[in-house]
């Protein structure tokens, strides 16, 4: 399959909203891609990585407190889902999702930022022949979607569905 143009990253990537020429819709327009599959459910891939590094090449220069507002109000405005769900997570446990981003992730991203864009490029690699495989041997007809962010120290990453519209979701935190 031909890469699209302008557009770097394996060739198995395609910007949602390019199928059948109609706009894009699910979870949130910016950063969805589709992996095509004639006839077959597919993978959608709402990559956040590109909005994080632009996010943190302004903010890495403030405050602490402007960085941890920021993550929430300018990287991840366009993805509420993301932000409520890391949020409601840490409420579960009892604890403030402000003090874990404080105290154990935020000090440490200057230090992590190159890691993680090598683990974007790992997952995006890996992402289509894994749901493919996976397809085939659990047997699964069903559209799912893998979302590639920022977060806050919530764990690897968890599996759930998305409310618009009911996809089984991946995060990988």
């Amino acid at each position: 399959m031909a890469r699209p143009r302008g557009r770097s990253g394996p060739p198995f990537i395609l910007p949602r909203g390019t199928e059948g020429g109609r706009p894009a819709t699910g979870i949130r327009r910016l950063g969805v891609w589709a992996v095509t599959r004639r006839g077959r459910p597919c993978l959608r891939v709402i990559d956040t990585f590109p909005r994080f590094m632009a996010y943190w090449a302004v903010c890495r220069r403030r405050t602490l407190e402007e960085q941890l507002r920021g993550w929430e109000t300018e990287y991840l405005e366009p993805w509420p889902e993301l932000v409520a769900k890391q949020v409601a997570d840490y409420a579960s446990q009892g604890l403030d999702w402000r003090t874990i981003a404080r105290e154990r992730v935020f000090p440490h991203l200057p230090s992590w930022v190159s890691g993680m864009a090598r683990a974007r490029q790992n997952v995006l690699r890996a992402c289509e022949p894994t749901y493919a495989r996976a397809q085939r041997c659990l047997g699964f007809g069903f559209e799912a979607v893998l979302v590639i962010h920022v977060g806050i120290g919530c764990g690897a990453g968890w599996a759930t569905t998305a409310e618009r519209p009911a996809w089984p979701v991946l995060f990988c935190n």
